[in-house]
């Protein structure tokens, strides 16, 4: 199998490159803790309110849900009010953050990486952010891996096509929840409108954009073993 030039140039560069796949691992990682925190940060700003139940919104009044399309950053916590569950998902958030920054790639560390996205749910942490982080964790699985599942399972060309989208389709993915974030009064209508295709879509995209990350790691071992 040849290796896309994109993947395999790597290989004559001299210096041991990051793997995509820790690079897709890494800032997922990173996207999770920052999320939860922010979310944590907006139920702070609440102050001691006491949630009516399980279900609140990180961004309280005068936001209203079913007016944007974020719809207040709607989460789940079981703690007795705002304040002390927004300050634990800051600190889970940033321990994530962390973790995700200089820990991923340790050998037997990934399961914290999960237990950290599982903890934000309950506090308060929102509902993506422990699925960000959980992508994360499993794509870390596959680091300096040869990838030996996806060989198997997948034909060469398949492996080539997904190694092509690497890291375009990963950085459209966040180039996207950028405009999203900073142009999020401009879009509203047309977000409100598309709403409840947008995450599914988008998580679906990340995914294949990760998997495109194992194919173009694949490649660059190809390409490895081919100079020696």
């Amino acid at each position: 199998m040849h290796a896309d030039p994109r993947c395999a140039d790597q290989v004559t560069e001299g210096a041991r490159p990051l793997s995509a796949t820790r690079i897709a691992a890494s800032v997922v990682g990173v996207y999770a803790g920052l999320l939860g925190a922010a979310h944590g940060y907006f139920e702070l700003r609440q102050g001691a309110t006491v949630p009516g139940s399980i279900a609140i919104n990180a961004i309280g009044a005068p936001c209203q849900p079913e007016a944007v399309a974020h719809a207040c950053w709607p989460a789940m916590t079981l703690l007795p009010n705002l304040r002390v569950g927004g300050s634990l998902a800051i600190l889970i958030g940033l321990a994530a953050l962390a973790w995700a920054t200089f820990f991923i790639s340790r050998e037997r560390r990934t399961p914290l990486l999960f237990a950290l996205g599982l903890a934000l749910l309950p506090v308060g942490g929102g509902f993506l952010p422990p699925i960000y982080a959980m992508m994360a964790a499993a794509a870390a699985t596959q680091i300096d891996v040869a990838g030996r599942w996806w060989r198997v399972h997948l034909s060469d060309r398949a492996l080539r096509w997904l190694a092509a989208l690497w890291p375009s389709l990963f950085i459209v993915y966040f180039a996207w929840i950028a405009i999203q974030t900073f142009f999020s009064h401009a879009l509203n209508r047309y977000l409100l409108a598309v709403g409840p295709i947008v995450i599914p879509v988008g998580l679906a995209a990340l995914a294949l954009s990760i998997i495109s990350a194992f194919a173009c790691d694949i490649q660059h071992t190809n390409g490895a073993q081919h100079y020696r």
